[in-house]
Parts: C-alpha cells; structure tokens; sequence
C-alpha cells in the first residue's frame, strides 16, 4: 500500500509538473504585439543625443507615490538598455512641469532649455501616468514625450495602456519574467507578473526604455503595434514667440546650445 501510494504521489507530482511547464511557455517577446503607439522622429541627429534628463513624473491617478515609483523604475530600465546615459531630476527642480505640459499639450522652451543646460543632457524626458491599478490583474496607462531643447521640438513620444487583462499584453509580461528576472523559483512561476506592482512597472519601463532606442535592432517598430497602428505624431512646443519650430534634424549636444536668454519677471 505504500509502495502504490508513492508511485500516485509520484505520477501526480510529474502531471502536475508538466502542467506548469506548458503554462509557464511562453513566446518570445518580440513576437507579441505591444500595446504602445509611439512616434521617432526620423530627421533627428540621434547619434549626438547621448545623455536624457527624465523629469519628476505626473500623477494623474488616485494613487499619490505610483509617480516616483514610476520615475525610478523607469530610470533604471533605461540605464539597464545601455542606449543613454539617463540622469534623475530632483522633485524641487523648477523647471517640473509635466503635469502642465500634458495638460495643455504645449511646454516652455526656455524652461526646457535650461534644464538641459543644469544637467548637460542632449534630451529632456518628461512622463504621466494616466492610469494605474496594482491590485491583480494589473494596468498602467502613461504618455511620455523625449524634447530635443536646442531645437525646442518632441523628438520621441509614447502613448499606451499596458492591461494584463489582454491576452498579448500578459503574455509579453510574462515573457519578459522568465527571460529577464532572475528570482527563486516558485509554484506561481510568471504569474508573480501579476501579484507585484513593481515587477509590472519593471517591465513597462523596459518596453518604453527599448522603444526609446532608435537603432533598428532595440526600437519597437510601428509594425509590432496593435493592427499596425501608425505613429502617433506628438504636440510641438510653442516658442517664446508664439511660433512652433519645424523638425530640421539638426540637433546638438547640450554643450553646443545657444546662449540662455534672460529670464521672463516671473522667473526672476
């Protein structure tokens, strides 16, 4: 009786094994549709931006610290990429406007500017979170614009609800657990995607930090988007004077700008 009583034990351990293993497979992420639209400018010199500033994230959910949970994940996404040198903006730095820059679809180049000179970046990041529920299964909406100060323009914009109640968008999830994270194994395998917030940042970071990347073999392409949407092209920044500078593809290294004007009186 023992001896039939292991042998169950043992036929049930390997039925239930091989169950997992099947769940658990998943595709590779590239070939998964991504739940994102994004724009790249393609005049862009891209080659000269090296060094992004990203900006103290907008909130525009009922959860107060997804913001700087976001903007650290993120971060470390983009300097896992290896494409930019990514430094942090302070919370205090003057020149956080996102909220009122997705708002009102229109951002101050002088501010922008001036950012880039503090922190000698070549881009300014700026980011929102548009929605955001962490309990399982998770969802994280978010728009972020990449500005090219010295030409005053969106170089790069993404705009997407990451759901883990779609099939695709659970399934790169999970892919990208297995194939990234290395935790201790346990029975709920990728599934975990689902129980932890900040893994489920994690991974919508990466997908915003490889889209980011210009070069054909790391940028996301419009052909992997949701029925081959087309890009979304972003909002340009008015000038101070009321103009809006085109796209020339002429940009230039932070230490090659132009010489900052004065500041406005409310600056002062």
């Amino acid at each position: 009786m023992v001896f039939r009583g292991i042998i169950v034990v043992l036929a049930f351990c390997l039925t239930f094994g091989c169950v997992q293993l099947k769940k658990d497979k998943s595709p590779p992420i590239d070939h998964i549709d991504s739940p994102f639209q994004q724009f790249i400018a393609p005049n862009c010199n891209w080659p000269s931006v090296q060094r992004i500033v990203l900006m103290p994230v907008a909130n525009q959910t009922a959860y107060p610290k997804v913001d700087d949970e976001f903007q650290a994940n993120l971060a470390a996404e983009i300097q896992r990429v290896g494409r930019f040198e990514i430094v942090v903006a302070t919370r205090d730095d003057p020149g956080a406007r996102a909220q009122d820059i997705f708002a009102n679809g229109q951002f101050n180049e002088l501010e922008v500017l001036r950012v880039a000179r503090e922190y000698q970046a070549d881009a300014v990041l700026f980011a929102s979170v548009t929605q955001y529920h962490p309990y399982a299964p998770p969802r994280l909406g978010a728009s972020l614009l990449l500005i090219g100060p010295a030409e005053g323009i969106a170089i790069a914009s993404i705009n997407g609800l990451w759901d883990m109640r779609e099939g695709n968008t659970a399934k790169q999830a999970q892919a990208y657990f297995k194939q990234t994270l290395n935790w201790p194994r346990s029975l709920m395998g990728s599934d975990r995607m689902l129980e932890s917030p900040d893994v489920f940042q994690r991974f919508v970071g990466q997908q915003i930090a490889m889209s980011l990347n210009p070069s054909p073999a790391g940028a996301i392409g419009p052909s992997s988007l949701p029925n081959n949407a087309g890009m979304m092209i972003p909002s340009q920044g008015t000038m101070a004077t009321g103009g809006v500078m085109p796209i020339d593809g002429t940009a230039q290294n932070a230490s090659e700008l132009p010489p900052l004007p004065p500041p406005p009186p409310e600056m002062q």
